[in-house]
Protein backbone atom coordinates (compact mmCIF):
# COMPACT_ATOMS: atom_id res chain seq x y z
CA UNK A 1 0.00 0.00 0.00
CA UNK A 2 1.17 3.53 -0.79
CA UNK A 3 0.20 6.89 0.63
CA UNK A 4 -0.28 10.14 -1.29
CA UNK A 5 3.46 10.73 -1.22
CA UNK A 6 4.02 7.35 -2.88
CA UNK A 7 5.66 5.75 0.16
CA UNK A 8 5.01 2.02 0.24
CA UNK A 9 4.70 -0.01 3.43
CA UNK A 10 8.09 -1.51 2.64
CA UNK A 11 9.70 1.94 2.35
CA UNK A 12 8.15 3.06 5.61
CA UNK A 13 9.09 -0.19 7.35
CA UNK A 14 12.73 0.18 6.30
CA UNK A 15 12.74 3.83 7.42
CA UNK A 16 11.19 2.85 10.76
CA UNK A 17 13.91 0.24 11.25
CA UNK A 18 16.36 3.12 10.83
CA UNK A 19 14.58 4.89 13.72
CA UNK A 20 12.38 7.19 11.63
CA UNK A 21 9.55 8.28 13.91
CA UNK A 22 7.83 9.86 10.90
CA UNK A 23 7.71 6.50 9.14
CA UNK A 24 6.23 4.86 12.24
CA UNK A 25 3.61 7.62 12.51
CA UNK A 26 2.64 7.09 8.85
CA UNK A 27 2.17 3.35 9.42
CA UNK A 28 0.27 4.04 12.64
CA UNK A 29 -2.21 6.35 10.89
CA UNK A 30 -2.44 4.07 7.87
CA UNK A 31 -3.45 0.96 9.82
CA UNK A 32 -4.93 2.23 13.11
CA UNK A 33 -8.60 2.20 12.03
CA UNK A 34 -8.31 -1.11 10.17
CA UNK A 35 -6.79 -2.83 13.20
CA UNK A 36 -9.18 -1.16 15.63
CA UNK A 37 -12.17 -2.41 13.63
CA UNK A 38 -10.70 -5.92 13.55
CA UNK A 39 -10.01 -5.90 17.31
CA UNK A 40 -13.47 -4.56 18.12
CA UNK A 41 -15.15 -7.21 15.97
CA UNK A 42 -13.37 -9.90 18.01
CA UNK A 43 -13.62 -8.34 21.50
CA UNK A 44 -16.85 -6.32 21.34
CA UNK A 45 -15.37 -3.74 23.72
CA UNK A 46 -14.07 -0.42 22.37
CA UNK A 47 -11.69 0.26 25.28
CA UNK A 48 -10.24 -3.25 25.18
CA UNK A 49 -9.85 -3.04 21.40
CA UNK A 50 -8.12 0.33 21.60
CA UNK A 51 -5.76 -0.86 24.34
CA UNK A 52 -4.88 -3.98 22.34
CA UNK A 53 -4.13 -2.08 19.11
CA UNK A 54 -2.13 0.52 21.02
CA UNK A 55 -0.02 -2.26 22.55
CA UNK A 56 0.43 -3.80 19.10
CA UNK A 57 1.93 -0.57 17.79
CA UNK A 58 4.10 -0.17 20.90
CA UNK A 59 5.44 -3.70 20.31
CA UNK A 60 5.97 -2.96 16.62
CA UNK A 61 8.08 0.09 17.41
CA UNK A 62 10.03 -1.56 20.22
CA UNK A 63 10.86 -4.58 18.05
CA UNK A 64 11.22 -2.63 14.78
CA UNK A 65 14.75 -3.83 14.06
CA UNK A 66 13.70 -7.48 14.16
CA UNK A 67 10.40 -7.20 12.29
CA UNK A 68 10.33 -9.54 9.29
CA UNK A 69 7.33 -9.21 6.98
CA UNK A 70 7.02 -12.20 4.65
CA UNK A 71 3.71 -11.24 3.04
CA UNK A 72 2.21 -7.76 3.38
CA UNK A 73 2.52 -5.43 6.34
CA UNK A 74 -1.26 -5.43 6.70
CA UNK A 75 -1.24 -9.24 6.83
CA UNK A 76 1.60 -9.17 9.35
CA UNK A 77 -0.24 -6.68 11.60
CA UNK A 78 -3.54 -8.58 11.40
CA UNK A 79 -1.78 -11.83 12.30
CA UNK A 80 -0.06 -10.13 15.24
CA UNK A 81 -3.43 -8.74 16.33
CA UNK A 82 -4.97 -12.21 16.10
CA UNK A 83 -2.37 -13.56 18.53
CA UNK A 84 -2.94 -10.63 20.89
CA UNK A 85 -6.69 -11.30 20.87
CA UNK A 86 -6.07 -15.00 21.60
CA UNK A 87 -3.74 -14.03 24.44
CA UNK A 88 -6.36 -11.64 25.83
CA UNK A 89 -8.99 -14.42 25.78
CA UNK A 90 -6.58 -16.72 27.59
CA UNK A 91 -6.09 -14.10 30.29
CA UNK A 92 -9.85 -13.60 30.55
CA UNK A 93 -10.33 -17.37 30.95
CA UNK A 94 -7.70 -17.47 33.68
CA UNK A 95 -9.44 -14.56 35.39
CA UNK A 96 -12.77 -16.39 35.17
CA UNK A 97 -11.17 -19.47 36.71
CA UNK A 98 -9.84 -17.29 39.55
CA UNK A 99 -13.33 -15.86 40.09
CA UNK A 100 -14.78 -19.38 40.19
CA UNK A 101 -12.19 -20.27 42.82
CA UNK A 102 -13.03 -17.06 44.71
CA UNK A 103 -16.77 -17.84 44.59
CA UNK A 104 -16.23 -21.36 45.89
CA UNK A 105 -13.95 -19.91 48.58
CA UNK A 106 -16.57 -17.34 49.65
CA UNK A 107 -19.57 -19.70 49.34
CA UNK A 108 -18.63 -21.55 52.51
CA UNK A 109 -21.45 -21.25 55.05
CA UNK A 110 -19.18 -20.23 57.89
CA UNK A 111 -15.62 -19.19 56.97
CA UNK A 112 -12.99 -20.37 59.39
CA UNK A 113 -11.31 -17.79 61.66
CA UNK A 114 -8.11 -18.20 59.60
CA UNK A 115 -10.00 -17.50 56.36
CA UNK A 116 -11.65 -14.41 57.86
CA UNK A 117 -8.28 -13.13 59.08
CA UNK A 118 -6.72 -13.71 55.66
CA UNK A 119 -9.57 -11.84 53.95
CA UNK A 120 -9.23 -8.95 56.41
CA UNK A 121 -5.46 -8.73 55.88
CA UNK A 122 -5.89 -8.90 52.12
CA UNK A 123 -8.50 -6.13 52.16
CA UNK A 124 -6.14 -3.99 54.22
CA UNK A 125 -3.34 -4.66 51.75
CA UNK A 126 -5.59 -3.65 48.87
CA UNK A 127 -6.52 -0.38 50.60
CA UNK A 128 -2.83 0.32 51.35
CA UNK A 129 -1.86 -0.13 47.70
CA UNK A 130 -4.72 2.08 46.48
CA UNK A 131 -3.63 4.74 48.97
CA UNK A 132 -0.12 4.76 47.49
CA UNK A 133 -1.44 5.78 44.08
CA UNK A 134 -0.73 9.35 42.94
CA UNK A 135 -3.50 11.67 44.20
CA UNK A 136 -5.32 12.28 40.90
CA UNK A 137 -4.93 8.63 39.87
CA UNK A 138 -6.38 7.52 43.22
CA UNK A 139 -9.29 9.95 42.90
CA UNK A 140 -10.17 8.77 39.39
CA UNK A 141 -9.86 5.10 40.40
CA UNK A 142 -12.08 5.68 43.46
CA UNK A 143 -14.79 7.36 41.39
CA UNK A 144 -14.65 4.56 38.82
CA UNK A 145 -14.46 1.48 41.05
CA UNK A 146 -16.16 2.59 44.28
CA UNK A 147 -18.70 5.14 43.07
CA UNK A 148 -19.28 3.37 39.74
CA UNK A 149 -19.09 6.53 37.65
CA UNK A 150 -18.54 6.35 33.90
CA UNK A 151 -15.44 7.78 32.22
CA UNK A 152 -17.56 10.66 30.93
CA UNK A 153 -18.97 11.45 34.38
CA UNK A 154 -15.51 11.43 35.95
CA UNK A 155 -14.11 13.64 33.18
CA UNK A 156 -16.89 16.19 33.72
CA UNK A 157 -16.58 16.13 37.51
CA UNK A 158 -12.80 16.56 37.52
CA UNK A 159 -12.67 18.80 34.44
CA UNK A 160 -10.28 16.50 32.57
CA UNK A 161 -10.55 14.62 29.27
CA UNK A 162 -11.92 11.08 29.03
CA UNK A 163 -8.56 9.94 27.66
CA UNK A 164 -6.90 11.27 30.84
CA UNK A 165 -9.46 9.36 32.92
CA UNK A 166 -8.58 6.16 31.02
CA UNK A 167 -4.84 6.77 31.51
CA UNK A 168 -5.31 7.15 35.28
CA UNK A 169 -7.40 3.97 35.48
CA UNK A 170 -4.90 1.99 33.37
CA UNK A 171 -2.06 3.25 35.59
CA UNK A 172 -3.92 2.19 38.76
CA UNK A 173 -4.70 -1.23 37.32
CA UNK A 174 -1.09 -1.69 36.21
CA UNK A 175 0.11 -1.01 39.77
CA UNK A 176 -2.51 -3.36 41.25
CA UNK A 177 -1.63 -6.13 38.79
CA UNK A 178 2.05 -5.73 39.60
CA UNK A 179 1.37 -6.07 43.32
CA UNK A 180 -1.03 -8.99 42.80
CA UNK A 181 1.50 -11.33 41.30
CA UNK A 182 2.86 -12.60 44.59
CA UNK A 183 -0.38 -13.08 46.55
CA UNK A 184 -3.07 -15.47 45.27
CA UNK A 185 -5.84 -14.34 47.62
CA UNK A 186 -4.97 -10.71 46.93
CA UNK A 187 -5.19 -11.54 43.24
CA UNK A 188 -8.70 -12.91 43.72
CA UNK A 189 -9.91 -9.87 45.65
CA UNK A 190 -8.32 -7.37 43.32
CA UNK A 191 -9.94 -9.09 40.33
CA UNK A 192 -13.16 -7.43 41.49
CA UNK A 193 -11.59 -4.05 40.78
CA UNK A 194 -9.73 -5.04 37.63
CA UNK A 195 -12.60 -6.75 35.84
CA UNK A 196 -14.88 -3.70 35.78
Amino acid sequence: MKNKEGQSDQDLLLAMKDNSRHAFDCLYHRYWNRLLDAAYSKLGDADEAQELVQQLFVDLYRNREGVQVRTTLEGYLLAALKYKVIDRYRKMMRQTEKMDTWQSFTSQDVPSPDALLEIKETNEKLVRIINTLPEKCKEVFHLSRFEHQSHQEIAQQLNISESTVKKHIHKALFILRKEMKTDFLFCLLATIFISK
